[in-house]
C-alpha cells in the first residue's frame, strides 16, 4: 500500500465503523484492519473518514449574458477539495448554432484544468429534430442528464412542445432532465411593475422572483416530466415550498390535486434569504446562487 488511514471512524451512506482504510496509486484497495505495510501511514484516531462529496450543480467557468465567471475549473476545484467535495459536475452551454458534441468538446478542454473529477450535464437551448440526434450522441458518449431553463433567455414558453419532445428524447435513452422552474411569466409581470415604482434595483430583484414563481414553474416541469415519463431533476433553490404553496392555494380552488412522480428537488440557499442591506458587504450582495462574476 501507498497509504494508510488507521484508526479512524468510516462513514459510509449505511453504517459507521472504525478501521483502516488502504490506499494504492490514489485508489481505495481495502478496508480492514492490520492492512501491512504502506509507504507512508496516518494516524487518524479520532477523525472522521467519508466519501468525498458530488456537487451535482456547479457553474465554474463560462460566460452569460454578458457575465464572466472569476473562478475557472482550476481555483473552482481547489476550493472544492479544500471543502471536501471530490467530483463536480457542471453545467455546458452552447453557444447559438454550436451543437452539444462542440459544446462538450470545449468544455472538457477547459476541465483539463481540473484537480478532482467532473461531469458535465449538457445544456439545451435549442430544441428540435437536429437536438434530438445530438442528445442520442451525448449519452452513447456517456453524458445522461441535460439540463433544461424555463426562463426567458431559453425561450421555454415559445419552444415548450420541442422542449417537451427533448424531455421525452432523454427518458427514451435512459437519461434525466434537470429543470431550471421559474415562470417567465410571472418574472416580467413582477419586474415591469418594480419599473414602473421605479424600484427597479439590487434590493428589489428577489421581489421580481417571487417564490410562486418558482412554484408555478415546478408544477408545470413536474407535469410536463410525468407526460414525458422522464426522471426530472428540480434544480431551483425554493421549487419544493413554491410547489408545496402553489399546490396550496390551487387546492382551494379545485378539491384535489395530483403530484407527478419521479421528481428531486435541490436544496439550495434562498436568494430571499441574502437581500441586500444598506450595511452589506458587496461579497453579500447575492441575489441568486453565489456564482463569483468577473
Amino acid at each position: 500500500m501507498d497509504l494508510i488511514l488507521a484508526n479512524g471512524q468510516i462513514v459510509t451512506a449505511h453504517e459507521t465503523y472504525n478501521a483502516d482504510i488502504g490506499i494504492e496509486k490514489g485508489v481505495i484497495k481495502q478496508i480492514g484492519h492490520d492492512l501491512g505495510p504502506a509507504g507512508r501511514t496516518v494516524d487518524c484516531t479520532g477523525k472522521i473518514l467519508f466519501p468525498g462529496g458530488v456537487d451535482v450543480h456547479t457553474h465554474v467557468e463560462f460566460e452569460l449574458m454578458g457575465q464572466e465567471t472569476a473562478d475557472d475549473f482550476h481555483s473552482s476545484t481547489v476550493a472544492a477539495a479544500c471543502g471536501g467535495i471530490t467530483t463536480i459536475c457542471d453545467y455546458a452551454f452552447p453557444e447559438p448554432g454550436e451543437s452539444l458534441q462542440d459544446c462538450l468538446v470545449k468544455w472538457n478542454r477547459r476541465g483539463e484544468k481540473s484537480v478532482i473529477d467532473y461531469g458535465l450535464h449538457p445544456t439545451i437551448f435549442q430544441p428540435g429534430e437536429h437536438t434530438l440526434s445530438q442528445m442520442r450522441d451525448c449519452v452513447a458518449d456517456g453524458y445522461t442528464s441535460f439540463k433544461i431553463f424555463m426562463v426567458g433567455f431559453a425561450e421555454f414558453d415559445k419552444y415548450a412542445a420541442e422542449y417537451l419532445r427533448c424531455m421525452e428524447e432523454a427518458g427514451k435513452l435512459g437519461a434525466m432532465v434537470n429543470i431550471h422552474c421559474e415562470d417567465q411569466c410571472c418574472i416580467s409581470y413582477m419586474t415591469q411593475k418594480l419599473e414602473e415604482e421605479n424600484n427597479s434595483n439590487v434590493r428589489t430583484f428577489p421581489d421580481s422572483r417571487p417564490r410562486i414563481s418558482e412554484g408555478l414553474a415546478a408544477r408545470r416541469a413536474l407535469w410536463m416530466a410525468h407526460v414525458a415519463d422522464v426522471p426530472a431533476y428540480l434544480c431551483t433553490s425554493r421549487a419544493r415550498r413554491g410547489w408545496m404553496r402553489s399546490t396550496t392555494r390551487a387546492a382551494a380552488a379545485r378539491p384535489a390535486t395530483a403530484r407527478p412522480g419521479r421528481s428531486t428537488s435541490t436544496s439550495r440557499a434562498s436568494a430571499s434569504t441574502r437581500r441586500w442591506t444598506p450595511s452589506a458587504t458587496s461579497a453579500g450582495r447575492r441575489c441568486a446562487r453565489p456564482t463569483r462574476w468577473r
